[in-house]
């Protein structure tokens, strides 16, 4: 399993802060992991955690 699959399944399964959870997998750089996530899932942690139902 990589670190954006464990970390979308702690968005959606664990009421974790993203920062923590970044912190989690290693990740210390917010910026850096909003970045990367964004790239990987096509949206941000927050987007993936609440999307908007249109």
């Amino acid at each position: 399993m990589n670190v954006y699959h464990e970390v979308a399944n702690c968005l959606s399964e664990i009421h974790w802060s993203v920062q923590t959870i970044a912190r989690e997998v290693g990740i210390q750089d917010m910026k850096y992991f909003y970045r990367i996530f964004k790239e990987k899932c096509g949206m941000t942690p927050k987007e993936f955690r609440h999307p908007q139902v249109t």
